[in-house]
């Protein structure tokens, strides 16, 4: 469609760059109703105002109030070497963690981590390394798997 940023009229080419995606969530929202765009603005919102509030919690002193259910990943991005830290919601056996990924159709972190990767953990006031596995996708839903390495010291 002339007029697109990137210049394709294939997904694909809309996904690359965000002003696409952002005329592409609005053409949508015009097509099936404004529903699609309001249902995840409560969430978004609050993601924004919380996340900053839990992350310094759980990198505080007073990280055993959350750090039952709640631990800090930082990944690394695939194309921008960025490093981004968020609270996720987990589960610990020993060495292993599993990271059920809500809405995975809305986040973007986990695909940093398809093909595996390095990811770091503060876990209960403690920081650990490992390397990380995506098991399942958006519709059957997604997992990340930790295996953390004695051997890895974050």
């Amino acid at each position: 469609m002339p007029g697109w940023f990137c210049g394709g009229d294939d997904a694909e080419a809309l996904g690359r760059c965000r002003r696409c995606r952002r005329r592409l969530a609005s053409r949508v929202a015009r097509r099936y109703g404004a529903s699609v765009r309001q249902s995840h603005a409560p969430f978004a919102v609050f993601n924004r105002t919380a996340n900053p509030i839990v992350k310094a919690v759980l990198s505080s002193p007073l990280h055993p109030v959350l750090s039952r259910d709640l631990a800090l990943i930082t990944v690394t991005g695939r194309r921008t070497g960025r490093r981004y830290t968020l609270p996720v919601g987990y589960n610990q056996d020993g060495d292993r963690v599993r990271v059920n990924v809500g809405w995975p159709e809305r986040k973007s972190w986990w695909r940093n981590l398809i093909d595996g990767g390095r990811v770091e953990m503060r876990i209960r006031g403690q920081r650990r390394a490992g390397h990380a596995r995506v098991r399942g996708d958006e519709r059957t839903g997604v997992t990340v798997e930790v295996q953390f390495d004695p051997a890895l010291v974050a």
